[in-house]
């Protein structure tokens, strides 16, 4: 029998849809770019004297969408709000978290695609003739650890088709231990827990900066404790909205200031790029500052005119946005060898941006239909807190 909390209103956060295509958006267009440059060449709009480099202007659009990879970032701030919300709210309302429904709810949620996708990689890698991949890490969900220590071994860490799911290896990490956390502490005390959290993130990156002499990107970007940070922000802000609900009134001119200083950074800056304590502390910050402000503001602005309802496109792609990361990476090989490299050698830049944005989200639709959505259905059985997709 369910145990659905008897709320007049589902909790629903209706435009962290949008936000939720806007950060799928941003990894996929990345990748297809840098896959576009190293396969075709750098664009003639963005090329200078020797078409081999980048011109001024180049450089800095260059840099604003090899910084795309934010996107993540914005996804780990979305997953760590809605499900330190939702704890809280069913500790609030039932006394106590119920962990087989949780953990139910994430495996519906997240493993058919993740799952099936493992499946279907033999199949893939012998069509696009790649080495074969270590399966037993996606399996397992630790292939950011797997990826850190083949590099440390001087191999090729990215390895198709699973080099970008370490990230969601990291959202499991995160679903397997958060639940406890907030069943256990105080919610008085939920606060300084979270805090302490992000210090020990911090850090942890130090350590890996300090004593590592190669300074190696790979740890501080992929290992856990690295990231665990970003989705304990989102929960700290969870815990903030779920005392007193977030509003706010801020002008549409501060608004769009906030946001040329983040478009305008992101062209001149290296996110990646870690050369001082400082820089690798801080820095992100300053980002996730700025882009999980503007986030609150575009959800709890009642200003804002753009808004997107939940029958709107961009909304429903937002409910495909798992699909069109998970899909993304995999698809441009793809798309690459077996089209344009067959039937367009040339390059011709115009085909290929409709094709691998084309397929980028015709795939994630088809498998969302046929495939997740009914583990959806089977996983709003479980919900303890009513919720609406």
């Amino acid at each position: 029998m369910s145990e659905i909390t008897e709320n007049k209103k589902p909790i629903h956060f209706e435009q962290l849809d949008a936000l939720r295509f806007l950060a799928a958006f941003m990894v996929v267009f990345y990748h297809a770019f840098d896959a576009w440059a190293g396969w075709f060449g750098i664009p003639k709009i963005l090329a200078g004297d020797d078409p081999k480099t980048y011109s001024w202007f180049g450089e800095h659009v260059h840099k604003l969408i090899g910084n795309w990879g934010f996107g993540v970032d914005l996804f780990f701030l979305i997953s760590g709000f809605l499900i330190t919300y939702l704890l809280i709210k069913e500790k609030s309302e039932k006394g106590k978290i119920n962990f087989p429904k949780f953990f139910l709810r994430r495996i519906f949620r997240i493993w058919p695609l993740y799952f099936f996708i493992i499946a279907i990689s033999p199949f893939l890698v012998h069509w696009i003739g790649t080495p074969t991949p270590d399966y037993k890490s996606a399996l397992l969900f630790y292939n950011n650890f797997h990826t850190i220590a083949i590099e440390k071994l001087g191999q090729e860490p990215w390895a198709f088709p699973f080099a970008h799911f370490w990230s969601i290896c990291i959202e499991e990490h995160f679903y397997l231990v958060w639940p406890f956390v907030v069943a256990f502490i105080p919610m008085r005390r939920l606060p300084a827990a979270l805090i302490t959290i992000i210090l020990a993130s911090i850090a942890f990156r130090v350590y890996q900066f300090s004593f590592n002499s190669d300074h190696s990107f790979f740890p501080i970007y992929l290992h856990t404790l690295s990231r665990i940070d970003e989705l304990t922000i989102g929960g700290l802000v969870a815990w903030a909205h779920f005392q007193k609900p977030i509003s706010l009134r801020t002008p549409l001119i501060l608004r769009l200031l906030l946001l040329g200083i983040l478009i305008w950074s992101l062209s001149v800056d290296n996110l990646s790029e870690w050369s001082t304590i400082f820089s690798l502390c801080w820095k992100k910050y300053f980002y996730l500052g700025i882009g999980g402000f503007l986030m609150l503001n575009f959800v709890f602005n009642p200003d804002v005119k753009l808004r997107f309802g939940s029958k709107n496109l961009i909304s429903y792609l937002g409910r495909c946005s798992y699909g069109i990361y998970l899909w993304g990476n995999i698809l441009l090989p793809i798309v690459i060898t077996k089209i344009m490299l067959r039937f367009f050698p040339s390059g011709s830049g115009w085909i290929y941006w409709p094709v691998i944005l084309g397929a980028s989200f015709l795939i994630p639709v088809i498998t969302y239909e046929l495939l997740e959505k009914p583990f959806l259905k089977l996983k709003s059985r479980f919900a303890i807190v009513k919720t609406r997709a």
